[in-house]
């Protein structure tokens, strides 16, 4: 595999300001927009004012980007994106701010808003020889009602002005919206914007019209803002369609927050980071028009006291495509006052992690891990997630790795995760009652979890995972009191919103009277964490014990599981059976395993998901993450039989971008 280096980013936002003109660009400044006359309207001609950044010729084929103001199609401004666009134009595009119709100054409706925004992309791409522009990598990006526009031109079919040049495509090559409207029906505010034209309300409602070939989008919204299902709703399906989607949110933001500090940086940085995956600028270029020096992280850049260059970070995940989704499940115990934990790795130190002996609590490991994952094909994790103490407000142990890693990572919103209650301590980590469950627990789990735009759902239902279900039957009274328990946490989720919640049972042996219990407490599926498989098998033993496992259970048929395959095992001290199935025969179980679940009913969870046991036992002796031994071979084997995504790419370490170590609280420790 190769592995390359990656120059340290070095990212800034400029608030420049650029006067209109009228000239025609020969060898423009960096920061004066040029007014063109892209459309005429009974109404009035339409301006699309252009930023060249320096250096700029009329045979470059650079990358462009136009931006459509929001206003709720009724008014708006202008010079909304002005920050934006001059960055960009600052950063090496080609970056224009469209003028369009609206009601108060035009009296127009959404529809000739829309029209006249795929006007405005159409003339960026039939002049794209005059801007310097490549037509293949023109991006259209808008705010609210500007976003909708943005959207629209994208996705929306016809729509197209009177006597438009149709031979000329109106569709961009990417999308950047910022808190866009992207469904017209079932909002009636909106509906009635259009007269509650209902044909008109699907003709220009962008999610509607998702294809998998859809360009890729970026949508940023705060999560105080009604719009924000939208976007959710936009994302889940681009998700189920294997569109790329990306969904960035402001924690307590609202309609509008982009605007605004610290948002307006916050915002340009990742819009900057999508631009750069799709190679429209080039990751860590510093503005054409400043000196280096004078590039910060924020608006003050470029003052008598210039803030210091952004420090290197890890580059941003570019996922690939599976035929099902692939979660790993993750255990949380790597955290800096645990260093015992590390302790059977030094006994074999080819298990040490490409991370060495990590805080998991630091954001960047979490983003690491991200990465890793998703350019491999592994799209969740299922954290092991310890509850401490019974019967009052809820306390965790090992939580830092969703709470202060995940959840204050940059890249979370690329990764999906899911929790397994690991309820094996009696008395300690299930629940008192039924009271205790439903008044202290699930509202936990709904408010920091299910509801989180990065929970696992399925079919508009959360997933969670129980490592002991049978403990529940002495926690709560009963059989019948854990099926009745059960019901009350599925309307409940009904009641949020949901349309339910899906509850896995772990268990990895073949007793039917276990399956039969599991099926009576009212689970939905059976799944295993690991297998245990005896007498210290060779690979392909190990192997053919997992699928045989997996095979009966399907043919007991008592209870549907969604299947895991397990790449290792010896215990937390080499004790009992002690096995590791290499990259080369781990494809082969894959291989074998994929196959099977092509034999589940389609509408089971089980022919849609397969869980890999697992990310980061390290000390217990199944990992797949990348380590010492074998590198990044483990996941190479899973993005090779999952995804269609080219064998050879690039997998990069901590080290080649200048970052790492994460291990100095175990070396303060050690010494």
């Amino acid at each position: 595999m190769k592995r390359g280096s990656l120059l340290a980013a070095i990212l800034g936002l400029t608030l420049l300001l650029g006067g209109d003109s009228t000239a025609q660009p020969g060898q423009p400044d960096a920061s004066p927009a040029k007014s063109f006359v892209y459309k005429k309207t009974e109404q009035g001609d339409l301006q699309i004012l252009v930023h060249f950044p320096r250096g700029w010729k009329e045979t470059d084929r650079r990358a462009g980007i136009v931006f459509f103001f929001g206003g709720g199609w009724t008014d708006g401004k202008l010079s909304q994106f002005e920050p934006q666009a001059t960055h960009l134009a600052d950063r090496g595009m080609v970056a224009a701010r469209a003028d369009y119709r609206v009601k108060s100054r035009h009296g127009v409706t959404p529809k000739q808003c829309v029209e006249d925004a795929k006007s405005a992309v159409r003339w960026l791409r039939r002049n794209a020889a005059k801007l310097g522009l490549d037509p293949n990598r023109i991006v259209a990006a808008g705010g609210s009602a500007g976003g909708h526009l943005a959207a629209c031109t994208a996705l929306t079919p016809g729509l197209d002005a009177q006597g438009e040049d149709l031979a000329v495509s109106s569709q961009p090559s990417a999308l950047v919206l910022f808190n866009p409207v992207l469904r017209f029906t079932g909002f009636a505010p909106l509906m009635e914007r259009i007269g509650h034209d209902e044909a008109l309300g699907k003709a220009i409602s962008p999610t509607l019209h998702l294809k998998k070939d859809s360009p890729p989008a970026l949508l940023l919204f705060g999560t105080e803002d009604r719009l924000l299902a939208q976007g959710e709703e936009f994302v889940k399906r681009s998700k189920e369609l294997g569109h790329r989607a990306e969904l960035f949110t402001a924690e307590g933001a609202g309609h509008g927050f982009f605007n605004r500090e610290p948002w307006l940086e916050r915002t340009t940085r990742r819009m900057e980071e999508f631009l750069a995956s799709l190679g429209y600028l080039a990751a860590g270029q510093a503005p054409e028009n400043r000196p280096p020096e004078a590039v910060g992280a924020g608006p003050s850049a470029g003052s008598s006291s210039p803030s210091p260059p952004a420090k290197p970070y890890v580059p941003e995940p570019r996922p690939v495509r599976t035929s099902i989704l692939i979660g790993a499940h993750n255990c949380p115990l790597w955290e800096a006052d645990q260093p015992q934990m590390w302790d059977q790795v030094l006994k074999h130190p080819e298990r040490t992690p490409a991370l060495g002996f990590y805080s998991q609590e630091n954001p960047e490991v979490a983003d690491w891990e991200t990465k890793w994952a998703v350019e491999h094909g592994i799209s969740f994790f299922v954290y092991c997630w310890y509850r401490n103490g019974q019967g009052g407000p809820v306390k965790m142990r090992f939580a830092s790795a969703i709470h202060d890693a995940l959840f204050k990572s940059r890249y979370v919103s690329k990764m999906k995760f899911a929790i397994m209650w690991e309820n094996q301590a009696r008395g300690v980590a299930g629940v008192s009652s039924e009271a205790d469950l439903m008044e202290n627990l699930l509202p936990f789990w709904m408010e920091n979890y299910f509801r989180h735009p990065s929970y696992l759902t399925m079919d508009n239902k959360p997933l969670l995972f129980i490592y002991r279900p049978e403990f529940l039957v002495k926690d709560l009274g009963g059989v019948g009191e854990v099926r009745a328990a059960f019901d009350k946490m599925r309307a409940a989720c009904r009641s949020a919103g949901f349309d339910g919640l899906y509850l896995l049972g772990e268990y990895r042996g073949l007793d039917p009277k276990h399956l039969q219990l599991m099926k009576q407490l009212g689970l939905d599926y059976t799944f295993a964490y690991c297998w245990h498989v005896q007498g210290n098998p060779s690979p392909q033993q190990a192997i053919a014990a997992q699928l045989d496992s997996i095979e009966k259970t399907r043919r007991l048929g008592i209870l549907p599981q969604v299947v895991t395959v397990s790449q290792g095992w010896s215990g937390w001290h080499d004790e009992g059976s002690i096995w590791k199935i290499p990259p080369a025969e781990y494809k082969e179980l894959l291989q074998r395993a994929k196959a099977i679940l092509r034999t589940f009913p389609p509408h089971e969870l089980g022919s849609r998901m397969l869980l890999l046991d697992n990310w980061n036992e390290w000390s217990e002796g199944h990992y797949i993450a990348p380590h010492r031994e074998y590198g990044f071979g483990y996941l190479d084997a899973v993005r090779e039989v999952f995804s269609d995504a080219p064998k050879e790419h690039v997998d990069l370490l901590p080290k080649d971008v200048g970052l790492g170590p994460y291990d100095q609280a175990f070396q303060r420790r050690k010494k």
